[in-house]
């Protein structure tokens, strides 16, 4: 019974992504993932011709941003995602100044790919938004285990290597006169 009745309540949701580049190809692909793809409609659309395109997307291309925009005015889309790179700033806002006037959910998928910061992470200080580009991960715990790790590999790597480091130096106190391990004096 929930299923029939949710099956005929539940709506498709009509999804654009602004701009064909690989922050766009990743943003599809977690959508697919997320969602059935019976239950999302995926539009790209670009003001480039799509023979400039160097990305094979998996949604149909359907044309300039301004179809979009009338299609968003009509409420016939539910999301927009802004894929552009960070270089268009200006057209990144005449997008979302132009959306703000509709009931579409918009958000703006951070150009990453093209600086290849694959390991970047979004934090928060306080209330605001900071994107992590270099961080070490070794707080806290993580800095305790990598101790404890560099500590118990070194002391295996030493017991292993010991028969040989006695082999040597043996070797060094019957080829030579005097200690195993040289030392010296120096000025500096």
């Amino acid at each position: 019974m929930y299923r029939h009745v949710y099956g005929r309540v539940k709506k498709r949701r009509h999804i654009a992504i602004i701009g064909l580049s690989p922050a766009a190809l990743a943003i599809e692909k977690q959508l697919m993932a997320i969602h059935r793809t019976n239950d999302i409609n995926i539009e790209i659309y670009d003001d480039r011709t799509d023979q400039r395109f160097g990305y094979l997307a998996r949604s149909p291309y359907r044309g300039r941003v301004a179809a979009l925009l009338e299609k968003a005015n009509n409420n016939e889309i539910d999301e927009v995602y802004i894929t552009l790179p960070m270089i268009a700033k200006a057209r990144i806002i005449d997008y979302i100044t132009e959306l703000s006037d509709t009931t579409v959910d918009t958000f703006v998928v951070p150009d990453l790919y093209s600086y290849n910061l694959s390991s970047s992470q979004f934090k928060s200080v306080g209330n605001v938004q900071i994107l992590s580009v270099f961080a070490t991960p070794f707080d806290g715990v993580g800095a305790v285990i990598k101790r404890l790790e560099d500590i118990v590999l070194s002391i295996l790597i030493l017991l292993l290597i010991t028969p040989l480091l006695l082999a040597i130096a043996i070797g060094v106190k019957r080829s030579s006169p005097g200690p195993i391990l040289f030392k010296q004096d120096r000025y500096g």
